[in-house]
């Protein structure tokens, strides 16, 4: 009887939790920017309005799932994102309600990135949860702990990277999955109202979710991910020196900046880090030294 009560544990253990239901809430006309740009700098463009080679080039759309959390997202060619006011794009909004249609729920999700000037620790925007009762919870957004930049993206505090992908030029980049636990799962909630803080970044919102949940199940990244091989979607870097070169791909050796990456990768704490990524690291470390050595003699 013993025996078979472990191998119950040991199934349920291996099935895991039953997924927690989750509720998309829809921008709707709020978006007001797309993904994609066609040409840097004309002020209508899309994203961070800095053309083609610097969008969020391949981010999915329709039907999916980050960290166990659903979202319908629309295309990126059309406004799928709420860019909030700063000192590039000044005609955004500083304040975006979205209706919550009385949805309950333990965790509010948000999908996020942060571009130009932030500095860890800093606000980047307050979330105001209201009730149908007329009850408030406000939440701050803080950068590198609930957001980060979408260059070379890391994980923080009570933000997982939840997507990752490459800009035009072959440069890492990302956006962030957030959790914010509610106070009272059972008090139904009217609207949820987003308002950037005063300062030159931008914040932008891709997605909102209402989950069952009342912990965060999102797994968080490791800190150490080796550089992709492929390199089919990439496009080619401009000559880095003569004009009339051909030119070179993000991912091929010659050319290919290895410590973008690595930036990328170690910008992260690095406190309880597995001694086999640690070693990964130190390894990878001193072959780009070694690289700089040969390259300057």
């Amino acid at each position: 009887m013993k025996a078979l009560f472990v191998i119950l544990l040991c199934a349920l253990a291996a099935i895991g939790p039953a997924a927690a239901a989750t509720q998309a809430i829809p921008l709707g006309d709020a978006a007001n920017t797309a993904l994609v740009d066609d040409i840097a700098g004309d002020g209508t463009g899309g994203w961070t309005d800095q053309g083609a080679e610097n969008s969020l080039t391949g981010f999915p759309s329709g039907a999916v799932e980050f960290g166990g959390v659903s979202f319908d997202l629309p295309d990126g060619k059309a406004p799928a994102a709420i860019a909030f006011r700063n000192a590039h794009r000044e005609g955004m909004p500083p304040e975006v309600t979205l209706p919550a249609l009385g949805l309950t729920g333990g965790m509010l999700y948000l999908l996020s990135a942060c571009a130009w000037e932030f500095s860890g620790g800093q606000e980047v925007a307050q979330v105001t949860i209201r009730h149908t009762d007329g009850t408030p919870q406000t939440d701050p957004l803080v950068f590198e702990r609930h957001t980060g930049r979408w260059w070379t993206p890391s994980t923080f505090g009570q933000a997982a990277v939840a997507w990752r992908g490459r800009s035009g030029l072959g440069l890492p980049i990302g956006v962030y999955l957030t959790w914010i636990p509610l106070a009272d799962p059972s008090r139904p909630i009217e609207a949820i109202s987003i308002r950037a803080a005063n300062n030159r970044g931008m914040f932008m919102l891709l997605g909102m979710a209402i989950s069952d949940d009342t912990s965060s199940r999102v797994p968080l990244a490791p800190l150490w991910r080796p550089e992709p091989v492929s390199t089919a979607s990439w496009r080619p870097l401009p000559p880095l020196a003569d004009a009339g070169a051909d030119p070179v791909w993000a991912g091929g050796a010659p050319g290919f900046r290895r410590e973008r990456w690595l930036a990328a990768e170690l910008s992260a704490p690095v406190r309880g880090l597995a001694p086999d990524a640690a070693a990964k690291i130190a390894r990878t470390l001193r072959w780009a030294f070694v690289a700089a050595l040969v390259v300057a003699i």
